[in-house]
């Protein structure tokens, strides 16, 4: 509509008519640049603040601000003294390797949550999962969480302050956090896990990592696998070569994108023989290009 004089206006909330530079945009402007002042005052001063989650406090050991440390600007990591219910302590280092989602998830940042949110619609309470490259911890508690009182949750991660911080923070009596890499599977018996998830791309040989990883998932099972960006139609291209194959899908949002590839992989039932061809089943068109199966879950 226009108002007297021709100039247009707009009409928001119950009616009472909006222009631009309105009391409302000129606070908020004021808002920004009074939280920018009291960010750079609070910087000068050397104030530190904290912040309790869940009953775990994170105390500040710089001034800097999160948001501007993990910026192309800043150090690339920030460090926090953290004190848990029990009274214990562990200085943290928070950076976008190491992503600890109580302090860090306000900024967009997804510890592996996002990433295994599509599984729930297959993991069944009662199973024993693995998750390899387990971060610091709330994605294994989201898959213990899921699978129940009566499943389990083996949990590796190579970075000790990473397992140390994840046994602190998210005791569950069906997750166990192990410092440990790939050789962690090593007194696993194949078949042990009715899943496996993998957060990271696997270090060395991706082939020979990932056979190790679906060797000790069960006839019937999953793997899901995020990879790099780029990269997932080669690990696909790795789990072709494995016995028991299933199906194999790859979701990639393109190489402009920050989101990892991720691969899904079944494993044939026990009844069901594995009659695949050099290829394999569900290896591609013709034995070349896209996969059969879509990308699942």
């Amino acid at each position: 509509m226009s108002a007297p004089g021709g100039e247009a206006v707009s009409r928001i909330g119950d009616g009472v008519p909006a222009r631009p530079g309105t009391l409302r945009e000129a606070a908020q402007r004021s808002a920004r640049h009074l939280r920018r002042w009291l960010g750079r005052a609070r910087s000068a001063i050397g104030l530190r603040r904290g912040v309790k989650v869940h009953g775990v406090y994170y105390k500040e050991l710089s001034a800097e601000s999160l948001q501007r440390a993990l910026s192309k600007k800043g150090r690339g990591w920030k460090e926090y003294r953290v004190t848990f219910p029990d009274g214990s302590k562990q200085i943290i280092r928070a950076s976008a390797q190491r992503v600890y989602d109580d302090v860090m998830a306000p900024l967009g940042y997804d510890a592996g949550q996002g990433l295994l949110a599509p599984l729930l619609e297959i993991i069944r309470p009662g199973s024993r999962l693995l998750l390899v490259n387990a971060g610091t911890g709330s994605a294994a508690a989201w898959l213990g969480a899921a699978v129940g009182r009566s499943g389990a949750v083996v949990a590796l991660e190579p970075d000790e302050q990473s397992v140390m911080f994840a046994a602190k923070r998210y005791p569950r009596h069906n997750v166990a956090f192990e410092h440990a890499g790939m050789e962690g599977l090593r007194g696993e018996t194949d078949g042990a896990f009715e899943g496996a998830a993998v957060l990271r791309s696997l270090p060395g040989d991706d082939a020979g990592a990932l056979s190790e990883v679906w060797r000790v998932i069960a006839p019937g099972g999953w793997l899901l696998v995020a990879c790099s960006t780029g990269t997932g139609d080669a690990a696909a291209g790795a789990l072709r070569a494995l016995p028991g194959l299933d199906g194999v899908g790859v979701r990639a949002d393109g190489p402009a994108s920050s989101t990892p590839d991720l691969v899904f992989a079944t494993r044939l039932p026990a009844d069901e023989p594995d009659n695949r061809g050099p290829r394999g089943r569900n290896s591609g068109r013709g034995g070349e290009g896209n996969d059969d199966m879509e990308m699942q879950p």
